[in-house]
């Protein structure tokens, strides 16, 4: 259905009645600026050739003296232009001053206009010839024609002749017509028929009512029992120019008339049937109201519809469209009544039309036309104003107003407006649209529910066609007011929603088909998708496009703003503002392709996995992913990103982080400074096997690759990690970097291999603190401090599977063992005074080659300018090892000790041996140390000798080896010499 359809079948009615007004008004009305002219006025002097009235005076016989000669004329005597000529056959007196006439045929002469009246016989009332005839009664044929001016018509009216040779404009007919011109009144009983070129009018029973005022010459006609109007375009001939008058026919100097108002209200009743080409109007009643000038509408009083900017280049075009053939037909009554005042209905237009059915019923207002579909308007009043050319539907109680667009949309609501001039239009009030019949969603079924629900006010723009003719497109639409929109599964609500439409760029020209622009939603917006994708905001901003080759909309782009919340499949992300780019995949889905998220982001996914629930939040001042969604980038001060999962959970921060998932690279960067935690509830209570908290700083940077499970930390990094409450690693260096073992369902990832480096400037520093649990007595006391080892070097490897630590370059190590003393007391239980590792007490060792520990194979090695320095408690005096290697044995210590604890069972050193303890000092090639029976054993190179002195008895000796009995306090020499005293 296009815009103007509407506008022309609310007018068919007035077009009708205008018609007959026009035909009407023209038998009454003067040539003259004065009132109005009598249908029959008093005679004044003829033109030569024919028989004037006399002026006054006289009686019956002074009238029958006019019937011999057949002729009566009428002069204006003020322009002496001939006004009426009246012929007849016969002209016979009955009694009371009534005339029987036979043939009579009547010519009255207007500027523009010249109607022509016959009949086959009739009676006038004509009481004295100074007075017009009161009454009349015309009978048999009654015909009335309605034909152009044009000069010389005078002297062409005659009995035997016509008074023009222009085509008839309108013909009236009809059996019996009688008159009252006292009370200026034509009526008949009998049926009325008004043709013309293309024309058809046609009613029961006429009453016409002349007024003598000029500006309403018609006060009333009425059509009493049904009618029809019919006009077909295709056979009107062309309209003729209006004609000047005839020379002489103004008086000398005379000025042209003034324009003057009336105002007229019609009304058609009884099922008024109204079509204009395949536009039908149906309703009970239609009313019309109308302001003519000199008796014509105005030229804006039934402007066409058309778009706004083609209002300064095209004329109106009130009439119907080319070769539209316009009909309608009515069962009641026909009514044109004059109005003194301005009715309210015109106080901003000309022409005002209304259709209504008062019993409730709907007027309906459809489209046959075969490309239409059948569309169709229901409503319970409609109303158009035709200068404004604003069209407006009403709608009572449970009958309300519907629009209907088969296989396309039905709108419900209680009201509509639309301006055919802006375009604009509204429903104020709620109301329903839905889609009907056909989808273009991959998928849906033709009951696939499509609809959107308001509860306050809908208000839309079209655009018009710019020539007048092709359908309306809609161009905006907003709806006010607890909206809620579904389509199939996805739904769509907010207090306001704006759509923004185009014609889609594969429709052909003159398509109805829409496609959707733009969609804004405000107001507590909400929307969710098939897949359960859900969006929360306070508001909603999405761009469209098509598809090539598919009039279907995408999304383009979609923003929201305001607390807004987005989740899909277990995936969330809340933020202040919120901007995704989107796009279609092969499968036909909505995909994510980038994604910019602002002001307090909050993500947030969470999966089943086959080990169990995965949870990874975030959180940033501003987030954006590219790729679709594969590449992530998290800025804040700090963002963080936490993950928990398998009883494990961690977290990392940073000012700059990038998290990538795509097939070339998976991990996470963070630029600048940072923080990584990580927390396992799997960890063992004594605080053995895998750390439960760890903790890594940096001030540079950090990149992990999740694929090859490498971790790097550059910049004053701080790593801490605890085993239990009782056990914390401490490491500080200038660059870290750890490599993970593939994930485990039960155990997760594992440490694999560390490396801490030093620049340096600074050393890398290695701190662990074992710690003992508080007595059971005091539940406020804190654990103690059991053991310390603290270690530095240029860098610090650890290869966690092989369980091995190297030390490159000179470093340092301290460890103390702050234990107790066992109760049953013992030396082999403390440990010797020669080597530290498993002594209670402090030791120190330094080395300026590296310092290697393999675990498995239970060995230790220092090179290079080695130094061990050891205190044992309640000791004062400090054992002291010099050497060029040290290695330290070990084994597995007792069941019942921590997992991984190991014991010392000997200790080598070589290479320019001095042992120091006390006063005592030693001085070898090779020294061995066994733990088990307590004894030192001293070796010399070939040619080299073992020296012992004891400076605190004054004595020293060499020997080729020396055995110390740690436990006796026995010392044995082999091919060693006497014992000498000191010097």
């Amino acid at each position: 259905m296009t815009a103007r359809t509407g506008m022309r079948l609310a007018a068919v009615a007035i077009l009708a009645v205008v018609s007959v007004v026009m035909v009407i008004a023209g038998m009454r009305q003067g040539a003259g600026s004065g009132g109005a002219v009598p249908v029959m006025p008093a005679p004044t002097p003829a033109p030569a050739g024919s028989v004037a009235l006399p002026q006054q005076g006289g009686a019956v016989q002074d009238l029958m003296a006019l019937a011999d000669e057949g002729v009566v004329t009428g002069v204006d005597p003020a322009t002496g232009r001939l006004r009426y000529r009246l012929t007849y056959e016969s002209l016979d007196p009955l009694e009371r001053g009534v005339f029987r006439m036979t043939r009579p045929r009547a010519w009255i002469f207007q500027r523009e206009r010249l109607f022509e009246i016959s009949a086959e016989r009739g009676r006038l009332l004509w009481p004295a010839r100074d007075r017009e005839p009161e009454s009349g009664h015309l009978e048999g044929a009654v015909t009335v024609v309605v034909r152009p001016r044009a000069p010389g018509d005078e002297d062409r009216s005659g009995p035997e002749s016509p008074a023009s040779d222009a085509p008839a404009e309108a013909t009236l007919r009809t059996d019996a017509l009688s008159f009252d011109t006292t009370f200026g009144e034509a009526r008949t009983d009998g049926l009325v028929t008004i043709i013309g070129p293309g024309l058809d009018i046609g009613g029961d029973g006429l009453t016409v009512r002349i007024s003598e005022d000029r500006a309403r010459p018609v006060s009333l006609l009425r059509v009493e029992r049904g009618g029809r109007f019919a006009y077909d375009p295709a056979l009107a001939s062309p309209g003729a120019a209006r004609a000047t008058d005839p020379a002489g026919s103004r008086r000398p100097g005379a000025t042209t008339d003034e324009p003057v108002s009336s105002y007229y209200r019609a009304s058609a009743t009884g099922g008024v049937v109204a079509r204009i080409g395949s536009r039908v109007l149906e309703g009970e009643e239609v009313l019309a109201w109308a302001r003519l000038l000199d008796g014509r509408l105005t030229s804006g009083a039934l402007e066409e519809a058309r778009a706004p900017d083609a209002a300064s280049s095209s004329s109106p075009d009130s009439g119907p469209r080319p070769g539209e053939k316009i009909e309608a037909v009515w069962s009641g009554a026909l009514e044109l009544r004059a109005v003194l005042d301005r009715p309210t209905e015109l106080a901003h237009d000309d022409l005002f039309l209304r259709a209504q059915s008062p019993s409730g019923q709907s007027v309906l207002v459809r489209d046959d036309s075969e490309g239409s579909g059948g569309g169709s308007v229901r409503a319970v009043t409609m109303e158009y104003a035709g200068s404004r050319r604003a069209i407006a539907l009403y709608g009572v109680g449970p009958i309300g107003v519907t629009i209907t667009a088969p296989e396309l949309l039905e709108l419900i609501a209680g009201r509509a407006e639309v301006d055919l001039t802006s375009g604009l239009g509204a429903i104020p009030g709620p109301g329903l649209a839905r889609a009907i019949g056909r989808t273009d969603r991959p998928g849906q079924t033709r009951d696939s529910a499509r609809e959107i629900r308001w509860s306050d006010r809908a208000d839309f723009r079209v655009a018009l066609p710019t020539s007048g003719a092709g359908p309306a497109r809609a161009e905006e639409v907003s709806f006010t007011g607890r909206v809620e929109a579904r389509d199939g599964d996805a739904t769509l609500a907010g207090e306001f929603v704006r759509l923004v439409l185009d014609r889609p760029r594969t429709a052909p020209p003159g398509s109805e088909a829409i496609a959707l622009r733009r969609l804004v939603v405000e107001g507590d917006a909400r929307a969710a998708d098939e897949s359960g994708g859900r969006i929360e905001a306070e508001a909603l901003d999405v761009l469209f496009t098509e598809r090539e080759g598919s009039e279907t909309p995408i999304p383009v782009i979609a923003t929201a703003r305001g607390e807004v919340r987005a989740s899909r499949e277990g995936d969330s992300i809340g933020a202040g503002l919120l901007e995704a780019r989107l796009a279609q995949n092969e499968d036909g889905r909505i995909v994510i392709e980038t994604i910019e998220a602002r002001l307090g982001v909050d993500v947030r996914s969470e999966r089943e996995t086959g080990a169990g629930r995965e949870l990874i939040e975030a959180r940033a001042d501003r987030l954006n992913a590219s790729d679709r969604a594969t590449v992530v980038e998290l800025l804040g001060e700090p963002a963080t990103i936490n993950r928990t999962a398998r009883g494990e959970s961690a977290s990392v921060s940073g000012n700059s982080m990038r998290l990538a998932s795509t097939p070339e690279d998976r991990g996470l960067s963070v630029f600048g400074p940072g923080s990584a935690t990580y927390s396992s509830r799997r960890a063992t209570p004594d605080g053995s096997g895998a750390y439960d908290r760890v903790q890594v700083d940096w001030g540079s940077g950090m990149v992990f690759d999740d694929r090859a499970g490498r971790a790097e930390a550059i910049g004053e990094v701080l790593a801490s990690a605890d085993l239990g409450d009782l056990e914390r690693h401490v490491v500080r260096a200038d660059r870290l970097t750890v490599t993970l073992t593939e994930p485990s369902p039960e155990t997760g990832r594992a440490l694999s291999h560390a490396l801490a480096e030093s620049d340096g400037s600074t050393p890398v520093k290695v701190e662990l603190r074992r710690y003992a649990p508080p007595a059971e007595a005091d539940p406020r006391a804190l654990p103690v401090l059991e053991g310390l080892a603290y270690l530095e070097g240029p860098s610090v490897e650890i290869d966690a599977p092989a369980r091995r630590l190297t030390v490159t370059g000179a470093g340092l190590l301290l460890l103390e063992d702050r234990r107790p003393q066992d109760p049953s007391g013992g030396a082999r239980q403390e440990g010797g005074p020669l080597i530290a590792g498993g002594s209670r007490g402090t030791t120190l060792m330094t080395w300026t080659g590296a310092l290697s520990f393999d675990q498995p194979a239970g060995r230790g090695v220092l090179t290079q300018g080695v130094a061990v320095k050891h205190r044992h408690p309640g000791d004062e005096r400090l054992v002291e090892v010099r050497c060029e290697r040290l290695t330290a044995r070990f084994e597995a210590g007792d069941p019942e000790a921590p997992e991984g604890a190991l014991a010392l069972t000997g200790v080598d050193a070589e290479g320019g041996v001095l042992a120091v303890h006390g006063d005592r000092q030693l001085v070898c090639d090779r020294l061995t140390y066994d733990r088990a029976r307590g004894v030192v054993l001293a070796f010399a190179s070939p040619g080299n000798r073992v020296t012992v002195v004891d400076e605190a008895k004054g004595q020293h000796f060499v020997a080729e080896s020396v055995e110390l009995d740690l436990i006796g306090d026995a010392l044995r020499a082999v091919g060693g010499s006497t014992l000498t005293p000191v010097p």
